[in-house]
Formats: C-alpha cells, sequence, structure tokens
C-alpha cells in the first residue's frame, strides 16, 4: 500500500520532526512556578489556568459529521480511513503507532483506522481492542497516536470532590514507549506519552463486574498491560 507522503505530499512536513525537534519551553518572568513540567507535559490542578507559555496545536481537531456546522454552513472536514490491520495502518503512515504486544484473553483488534482533515493531513491514528463475547458493546482499549497539540501538553489533577471520593491523580511512570504519565479513573486507566513529537494516549475503559462498580481488570493488571506496548513494524 502507498505511503502517506507519496499520497499526499502537502503532509510531508508533518512527519519530518523527532523528539528532538521539540520547542524548549520557555516560561515568562511570573509564571516560573505555574504546573510542573514532565517529559513534555505541564502537571496542574483543578482551577489552575493554562499559562501564556503553553504553544496551542498547529492543527484543530476536524468537525466530524456536521458538529458545528449549523452555525458556519461548512460541511465536515473529517475523512476517517479504516484499516484491515494495525500493520496496514502503520504502512500507510510516515509516524509510530503502538499496539498490545501481549493481548488479554478473549480480546480481539477491533480496529485500526486514520482520521484527517479534507486537505488530506492526518490528525489521529487509532487501534481498538474488543471483547468480542461481552455483552459491553464498544471498545474495551484505545491507542490513539495525535500529530498536534498543545506543548508542553497541560495535564489536570484533582482532589476528591466528595468526601472519600477519587482523587484525579497523575502518576509519572517509566514503563511506556516514552516516560509518561498514569491516570487511575474509575475502571480503567489512561496512559499518555510523547515520543517522535506525537502525542499517544491509551484509555483503558473496562465494564465493570456484575453487581458491583469494580472492574474485571485490576490496576496492577492495567499497569501491566500498558507496559507491553511495542511499535508496530
Amino acid at each position: 500500500m502507498a505511503r502517506m507522503t507519496g499520497l499526499f505530499p502537502e503532509a510531508s512536513p508533518l512527519f519530518a520532526r523527532s523528539v528532538e525537534d521539540i520547542i524548549p519551553v520557555v516560561r515568562p518572568p511570573g509564571q516560573s512556578d505555574i504546573g510542573e513540567l514532565y517529559e513534555g507535559f505541564l502537571l496542574l490542578q483543578s482551577g489552575d489556568n493554562v499559562p501564556d507559555f503553553v504553544l496551542p496545536a498547529t492543527l484543530a481537531p476536524p468537525a466530524i459529521c456536521g458538529i458545528g456546522a449549523e452555525e458556519t454552513g461548512r460541511r465536515s472536514e473529517a475523512v476517517n480511513i479504516e484499516f484491515d490491520s494495525d500493520q496496514l495502518l502503520a504502512q500507510y503512515i510516515d509516524f509510530p503507532i503502538y499496539k498490545l504486544s501481549q493481548v488479554p484473553e478473549g480480546m480481539r483488534l477491533m480496529g485500526a483506522s486514520l482520521e484527517l482533515h479534507s486537505s488530506a493531513v492526518p490528525y489521529r491514528a487509532s487501534l481498538l481492542y474488543d471483547l468480542p463475547d461481552s455483552l459491553f458493546s464498544g471498545s474495551i482499549i484505545n491507542i490513539d497516536a495525535y500529530t498536534s497539540f498543545a506543548y508542553p501538553f497541560p495535564l489536570f489533577g484533582s482532589p476528591p470532590v466528595e468526601d472519600n471520593g477519587p482523587a484525579i491523580t497523575l502518576d509519572k511512570v517509566s514503563f511506556l514507549p516514552q516516560a509518561g504519565i498514569y491516570v487511575p479513573v474509575s475502571r480503567g486507566a489512561v496512559f499518555h506519552w510523547i515520543k517522535h513529537n506525537i502525542r499517544y494516549m491509551m484509555t483503558i475503559e473496562y465494564p465493570p463486574i456484575e453487581g458491583t462498580t469494580n472492574s474485571i481488570l485490576s490496576d496492577n493488571a492495567m499497569l501491566n498491560l500498558a507496559s507491553t506496548l511495542v511499535q508496530v513494524s
């Protein structure tokens, strides 16, 4: 299959970047104590304002299914391409995509897709895993690669909203393809990392055990699962 840069020459500069090309963060006077910088992320707390030194994304998310077109009258800009395998997706794009090297029993790769603007500039590549024999419909694990994002990318933690309620924590981890952030959530987890100037996010959302609010996958099992991520070749 033809590669993205061959099909769309105008998209080539998007992929001519590496992790070394990331612009250094310059904190202006008076903003040196806002958040914590870590591996391309800015760790903030709820109520914090995003500081001025955060660079906006160079490419906005494409409009999907006419959303927002009611007021502007413009057509949807989103173009979606579906692939039969993660390898075909990897052959089509010129930036890395990651997959699970150890898929949990009963789970399968549900789909591989690429979202582009109508100008043919890619915005997001995705892999989705599901449990085909489960009553739970939809994807269980999503692995997304974003070509454009604010930098440093802001992530927000939060104290418990209710007494004895869960807090949103931003935990630093080193077992991802690049050191990044682990965010435990109800019945799941979100993992963030930035590599090759691409922002990656893996979201795990398991259905609860029948009759409880607990996930069918333990926190340790989700951490172990994230540690099996490998680049699709």
